[in-house]
């Protein structure tokens, strides 16, 4: 495995896999959630213990798996987001992006901390929004670069 270029931007091929792996987890463990939810509010006779169990496992599996897509976002705010900003690259995506990673934050930690029901509904609905919009962004995004593919270093 070789390491990046020095301009930063590019991220090297294990960190690529690790911020696709977890971003596809926790669209899926967010998906199956959103699935599961609305299948027990549109139809009654659905929800039952064990719809809210599997709801209950599935939801603690996206919350570990959010603690790590944290740390590996964090990880692409000391070179790829400064060098993507610096050189011009994609910079609506990247930028949606970042802002969608911190509501996404913020609308989380709201659900565990929100001091009443109607803030932490409203919170649901934010976050549920913006992983929605973020899994566009972040697909467009990557996609992007897949379009335009830039000159490997040797």
């Amino acid at each position: 495995m070789s390491a990046p270029p020095e301009n930063g931007a590019r991220i090297g091929a294990a960190h690529r896999r690790a911020l696709k792996a977890t971003g596809v987890l926790l669209a899926l463990t967010g998906g199956v959630w959103m699935l599961a939810h609305y299948a027990g509010v549109l139809s009654p006779q659905i929800d039952g213990p064990a719809l809210r169990s599997v709801m209950h496992a599935v939801l603690i599996g996206h919350g570990v798996i959010a603690y790590g897509a944290a740390i590996l976002f964090g990880t692409l705010l000391a070179r790829h987001i400064p060098a993507g900003l610096r050189r011009k690259k994609k910079p609506w995506s990247g930028i949606a992006g970042l802002a969608l990673a911190a509501l996404l934050i913020v609308s989380a930690l709201l659900l565990y901390y929100a001091p009443n029901r109607e803030l932490h509904d409203m919170a649901s609905l934010a976050h549920q929004g913006f992983g929605v919009f973020a899994a566009a962004i972040v697909w467009r995004h990557v996609a992007a670069r897949k379009r335009r593919p830039e000159r490997r270093r040797r």
